[in-house]
């Protein structure tokens, strides 16, 4: 008989530890191979090519409608311009409602090249597209307008803007492969069924109170990013800043600060998921959007450049959501449905988020009423409760979704005990 039984069972743990994080690191390594890395790379450039043009109407909107003078006076709401702030301008209403055509379908890629213990890192990587085409439409908007290109103005900034799509297409087209879809064990029964299931499935899942929360969780922060990013032009110009001075500042700062938040957030809610479980992500996103919401506010609250300032922990800290949301739903639903779950979240949290800045012209109004006349203070006052205001709303939000994600996972654990209960008895 064996004197020392613990000894052995604990070397025998200690074996087994080893040999599992010796796997995860292999399991990290396997996915970082040249052809992923460069798969990575279109899709990122693609995304930030679509964030470019996107962003690019807020900040040339201004001169657009001056030189081409296009439709009524409503054409501003977006991005909260009034009448007296163009001019005798007449404008349209334009629609801004163009999400990103690729990002379901990337998601979707990524999550078949590269596996869980590198998909949160991966996304982050992704996501450095909004970021970069955010910062870039400022320096295009406005640098490239102001150098007035054979006399074309802000034409220029939408073709330097839009060509690169050309040679990205036809790198996608010829060089892109349909990765082999890697399906759990639990999924095979379902995925044979097709057809008109498809939608009732898909449906079924976003009716699960997780997917519910999430959604919700998601569309009140991305609220406050549409807000900020279709009035920032105009609130840094009512507190007396020119052009050349936003750019200075708002061409880096989101690149710097938005891509180090998604792939620091990306990274350590991978590390924090393999010890916790799924609901752990959702903690990373909590703590991240509360460090981050008193300088969001700063921003406002500070003249230049300290507000510029602080926005590079706001970014720093407030835009690791992005990623780990979506590593969170790629986690929640079968792979084969990967890409129209992506899409009916983006959908979701684009029309609930997207639709937010008409808010701000109201509010502003508002607060207009009650006295805020000075310099830039109406549009101040509605920004705080439309801008670093959701990150406090949306980080309660998670809360909530991270209490459903541990209860969905205990009971996960309790049916696993349950049938192994059952299996050992028959």
């Amino acid at each position: 008989m064996d004197q020392y039984p613990s000894r052995k069972t604990g070397d025998k743990m200690d074996e087994q530890k080893t040999e599992k994080a010796e796997s995860q690191r292999s399991s990290w390594r396997t996915s970082l191979t040249p052809y992923n890395i460069y798969v990575l790379f279109l899709l990122l450039v693609t995304y930030l090519l679509n964030q470019l043009d996107r962003y690019m109407l807020p900040i040339t909107t201004k001169s657009v409608a001056q030189d081409i003078h296009y439709g009524d006076q409503v054409c501003m709401v977006n991005t909260s311009f009034t009448s007296a702030e163009i001019g005798d301008t007449k404008c349209s209403s334009t629609d801004r409602h163009n999400e990103a055509g690729c990002t379901p379908f990337a998601a979707s890629i990524i999550a078949d090249y590269f596996n869980a213990e590198s998909r949160g890192f991966a996304l982050g990587i992704y996501n450095w597209g909004i970021y970069m085409g955010y910062s870039m439409s400022y320096a295009f908007g406005n640098f490239i307008t102001e150098a007035n290109i054979n006399n074309q103005g802000w034409r220029w900034s939408f073709i330097f803007s839009g060509a690169p799509g050309f040679l990205i297409g036809i790198l996608i087209l010829t060089t892109l492969k349909e990765p082999e879809r890697q399906k759990k064990p639990e999924e095979k029964k379902e995925t044979q069924v097709e057809g008109c299931s498809r939608f009732a499935r898909i449906l079924k899942k976003f009716l699960n109170p997780s997917l519910i929360l999430l959604c919700i969780a998601g569309s009140i922060r991305n609220a406050s990013g549409y807000v900020f990013g279709n009035n920032s032009q105009v609130y840094f110009q009512s507190i007396g800043q020119t052009k050349d001075q936003i750019g200075e500042y708002m061409s880096w700062i989101p690149i710097v600060g938005g891509s180090l938040s998604v792939t620091l957030g990306g990274f350590i809610s991978d590390r924090v998921v393999k010890r916790l479980g799924m609901y752990a992500r959702v903690i990373v996103i909590v703590v991240s959007l509360l460090v981050a919401a008193p300088f969001a506010a700063g921003t406002l609250y500070f003249e230049p450049p300290y507000a510029y300032i602080c926005q590079i922990p706001t970014y720093l800290f407030g835009e690791m959501w992005i990623g780990i949301t979506l590593a969170i739903i790629l986690e929640l639903v079968p792979s084969d449905i990967r890409t129209s779950a992506v899409a009916i979240y983006l959908f979701i949290i684009t029309n609930i988020g997207g639709n937010t800045p008409l808010l701000v012209p109201p509010i502003k109004k508002h607060f207009q009423s009650i006295g805020y006349t000075g310099k830039g203070e109406a549009l101040r006052a509605a920004l705080y409760i439309l801008y670093p205001g959701p990150y406090v709303y949306g980080a309660g939000m998670y809360l909530l979704v991270m209490f459903v994600l541990k209860r969905d996972q205990r009971r996960a654990k309790l049916g696993n005990y349950v049938e192994m209960g059952v299996s050992s008895q028959e």
